[in-house]
């Protein structure tokens, strides 16, 4: 399916080092005045997996709901969008749309850093199986390093288990007339 299930002996904790040079100098014309910054970052990587159930029925595993992950976007970005968590307005940028899951159940983000304290990430079904209900609120996920599993079904990943109740939900329309005219 879409989850990539990692080699334990894969995995790798001192991450992937990134290293930037910057040369630059204030005086470019003179002779040996040009100076070099050297900058090393340590950069670790995940994936978060989405495992999909009947609410009912929780072997029962369901394909096709669909997901987009946004993450809490920065002051100064500007490609971003809205959307609203437990009634608050969130600036968020998209980080992967439309993800399905396959006949598992399951579907997976990779190449994702370990959010921790900095921001969270937002989880928003965008379609379901058919004869089961649209998510109403987005799951916010926030992990540290120590939360991703290093030994268990899905090395390298944040699990997450989202059910899905069936049925279908009444549109909530009218006022305070519809009492009245469901009284009648």
């Amino acid at each position: 399916e879409n989850a990539i299930l990692a080699n334990p002996s894969d995995l790798d904790n001192t991450g992937n080092m990134n290293t930037a040079v910057f040369e630059y100098s204030n005086y470019p014309y003179v002779t040996n005045s040009h100076k070099t910054v050297f900058s090393e970052v340590n950069i670790y990587t995940y994936g978060i997996v989405i495992e999909k159930y009947d609410t009912e029925n929780p072997a029962k595993k369901l394909e096709n709901a669909k997901f987009t992950l946004y993450r809490d976007a920065y002051a100064d970005e500007s490609t971003t969008e809205t959307i609203v968590v437990s009634g608050v307005s969130k600036k968020v940028v998209a980080v992967a749309k439309n993800l399905s899951t396959g006949a598992s159940g399951i579907a997976s983000f990779k190449y994702l850093e370990a959010n921790g304290r900095n921001y969270n990430y937002y989880l928003v079904e965008t379609a379901t199986p058919t004869g089961y209900n649209l998510l109403t609120e987005p799951v916010t996920l926030n992990f540290t390093r120590n939360d991703v599993e290093t030994d268990g079904t899905y090395i390298g990943y944040f699990a997450v288990e989202i059910a899905n109740k069936s049925g279908f939900i009444l549109p909530v329309t009218g006022g305070t007339g519809t009492i009245l005219f469901t009284v009648c």
